[in-house]
């Protein structure tokens, strides 16, 4: 089987760390000191350094949690205390995954060897390997003015990266080609395509400028990711060979979080201990925990492993296994697509407002996975859910094609995808349940307001009971699946299979997805569904009524687990 991008780019983070640029998060030794109240509810990920003009290091224009040895830690939690009262604590800081990384700041790259250099610059090549619409998603509402207008002006640019003085021409240039096509549109009265390219001047300006800055990013990270990581901590801009190019930290955010890049280590100025210091500033924060909030992850996380080691363990062999669980949305699509059976169940119209594809919609869900609930599940889960994701709606061009049911369409035509990766029997059985039947439970407790004229109280007891329905059905699935009585963990675990079927299938209409069109990625944006989710302090989007009925990521809310079949053990 061929690499596929994350195997690739984990090839080149290898060699990164082999040439001492990065380091494993795992294999260095990070403390947080503060002044504290002796809360327990303490959660780095909640933190946020808002910071002041200091003049020093320790301010930045990228927020970020600051962390250094043991030692160093308890002498700033103790000035601190001194200065602000409370309690000084220390805390250690781990990572949830072991392949999150350090990358060394204070690394001298004009030192290196000639050779070294050239593998360093191809591996850090490799790492920028993702397009600048993968990170900035063009809005669907935008399309035609990025296809039309922005991108055929780019095209014929010969400079790369352009420059802060060569912007303003090129902006110019932009402005220029939208005004000739409105003119055109305008001849001909062509009323539909003028709606569809309506846009203010400094709407245009300000996609074309991100646009133009997030390539400039891309570029000078490959040239020169010191530098341009340097420049970007410090400022908003980089300067390279006499010229200044601004940076858009939004698709640095992409590359640090595409290349598990947690944080950096520099030399700095403490204005608080006032001497030079070993910093780290760790900007990953979404995968990085307190070590005693890691203890209650890992022991969930254990559960689950036990978990999968009976109900799904060995659903592939070890190679499509590994591909599973770290392909994209679109890998996976293209993959199952060499079967001419799922090729053509792919390529069918979903039916959908944004006139995707089957296959473009299922991908966007498994990226949405990907992105966001990728920790609420151990590594060795990943295969499982995305046979689901990818399961979830193959049936749907044909129901939408024969005008037939859409559950009865997924019942015959799943197992055109599971004859091709030779699914076993029994995991057949509980991927058809998933997709088919809890779906019906799933959208009634997080989307439905069943019955608009019940008072609030009435409708949390219904979907509450709804909650109950639900676990008894995934109760008797495994008992007729597994011939016996399954556990407690068995059944939330299954059940929460089936919510982040709902959490995904969901997000992938809202504006916090992001799907494939030709070579760009665009978000799709109903509004409805939109307004249904709302952003965790972990900055993952939520179907709100999750968080009313206890249905919480305990990787992004601090909720206690209850196993009470009415309070069910919480969505990772």
């Amino acid at each position: 089987m061929e690499k596929n991008e994350s195997q690739l780019r984990k090839e080149s983070i290898e060699t990164l760390i082999s040439l001492g640029l990065f380091k494993y998060f795992k294999d260095v030794d990070l403390y947080h000191g503060r002044a504290g109240s002796g809360d327990d509810s303490f959660a780095v990920r909640e933190l946020n350094n808002s910071g002041n003009n200091t003049g020093n290091l320790n301010v930045s224009e990228m927020s970020g949690l600051y962390v250094s040895s043991e030692e160093v830690a308890r002498q700033f939690a103790e000035v601190r205390t001194k200065q602000k009262g409370g309690i000084p604590e220390v805390h250690k800081i781990v990572s949830v995954n072991d392949d999150e990384l350090i990358l060394d700041l204070g690394f001298e790259i004009s030192e290196m060897s000639k050779e070294d250099r050239k593998k360093a610059s191809e591996a850090f090549a490799r790492l920028a390997n993702f397009s600048v619409s993968s990170a900035l998603p063009i809005n669907f509402n935008y399309k035609n003015i990025y296809f039309e207008v922005i991108f055929p002006v780019l095209k014929t640019l010969q400079t790369i990266p352009i420059s802060d003085e060569e912007e303003k021409d090129v902006l110019k240039a932009i402005k220029n080609k939208y005004q000739q096509i409105i003119q055109e549109c305008n001849k001909r009265g062509d009323i539909s395509r003028l709606r569809d390219l309506s846009i203010t001047d400094k709407q245009l300006e300000k996609l074309a400028s991100d646009y133009i800055n997030a390539r400039n990013t891309r570029y000078l990270l490959i040239l020169d990711p010191v530098t341009t990581i340097w420049d970007a901590i410090d400022g908003n801009m980089v300067s390279l060979n006499n010229k200044t190019y601004f940076i858009n930290h939004e698709y640095l955010s992409a590359w640090l979080y595409n290349n598990h890049v947690a944080g950096f280590k520099f030399l700095a100025k403490s204005a608080t201990l006032d001497k030079k210091i070993d910093v780290y500033q760790l900007v990953n924060i979404k995968q990085i925990m307190t070590q005693k909030e890691y203890g209650n992850y890992f022991q969930y996380m254990l559960l689950l492993e036990q978990v999968n080691d009976k109900l799904f363990k060995n659903i592939f062999n070890s190679e499509l296994e590994n591909f599973m669980e770290t392909a994209s949305g679109d890998e996976l699509i293209k993959f199952v697509s060499r079967d001419s059976g799922c090729k053509d169940l792919f390529e069918k119209d979903a039916g959908i407002w944004e006139k995707w594809s089957v296959g473009q919609h299922s991908a966007c869900v498994i990226d949405f996975f990907n992105k966001y609930y990728s920790t609420s599940l151990p590594k060795s889960m990943h295969s499982i859910m995305k046979l689901i994701l990818l399961s979830h709606d193959i049936g749907k061009g044909e129901a939408v094609k024969r005008g037939i049911n859409q559950i009865k369409a997924n019942e015959i035509y799943m197992n055109t995808l599971f004859d091709y990766l030779k699914v076993p029997v029994k995991i057949r059985k509980l991927v058809k349940f998933v997709v088919n039947d809890s779906q019906s439970y799933t959208s009634q407790i997080l989307l439905k307001n069943s019955n608009p004229t019940k008072e609030a109280s009435e409708q949390f007891i219904y979907e509450k009971q709804a909650i109950k329905r639900l676990n008894d059905k995934c109760y008797n699935i495994l008992y007729e699946i597994y011939n016996g009585n399954p556990t407690t963990a068995e059944v939330d675990t299954l059940r929460n299979l089936c919510l982040i079927l709902q959490f995904c299938d969901s997000g992938a209409y809202t504006f916090y997805a992001k799907i494939k069109e030709g070579n760009a990625y665009i978000t799709g944006g109903n509004k409805n569904f939109t307004d249904s989710f709302e952003m965790t302090n972990k900055n993952t989007p939520i179907l709100k009524k999750a968080q009313k009925l206890g249905l919480v990521l305990v990787s992004n809310e601090k909720t206690k687990a209850q196993n009470d079949v009415n309070n069910p053990l919480l969505v990772m």
